[in-house]
């Protein structure tokens, strides 16, 4: 489940990179007053679940925000996470939308739909095996 997922990311950051999107994002993400999605406190999405799959796709969780008016995760080069909350998936503000056009954006929503639902069986996996050992794991 955890290759599934990681490909399915994989699959989707291709998209994102290949149409300059995490460019795009990166800009607004550092405007001054947390003028993007990457606001300050969306850090708080993230529960142990999604930290736990971000460890185990080798991600090296940060000890500390960049400072500012951003999400804790957000780093100089965007995001410093590779498995994301829904909402940072879905989000596509009014100027990257028209940049991207409807054509790829439909194309872009369907790669991160597969990215989500890969998401969402490999969180419920986690969960389950954590309860049946009695452990309470926050999604």
């Amino acid at each position: 489940m955890l290759a599934e997922y990681y490909q399915a990311i994989l699959r989707s950051q291709d998209m994102m990179r290949r149409e300059q999107a995490f460019a795009a994002c990166a800009v607004c993400a550092g405007k001054d007053g947390g003028a993007s999605c990457c606001f300050a406190g969306a850090e708080e999405w993230y529960g142990e679940a999604l930290l736990l799959i971000n460890l185990m796709l080798g991600v090296e969780l940060p000890g500390e925000g960049e400072g500012g008016q951003d999400c804790f995760f957000n780093g100089p080069q965007g995001c410093r996470l590779l498995a994301h909350f829904a909402i940072c998936l879905n989000f596509f503000c009014p100027e990257l939308s028209q940049r991207l056009g409807p054509d790829k954006l439909a194309q872009l929503r369907r790669l991160v739909g597969r990215e989500l639902v890969a998401d969402e069986a490999l969180e419920g996996a986690l969960l389950r095996w954590f309860r049946a050992r009695g452990v309470t794991v926050s999604l």
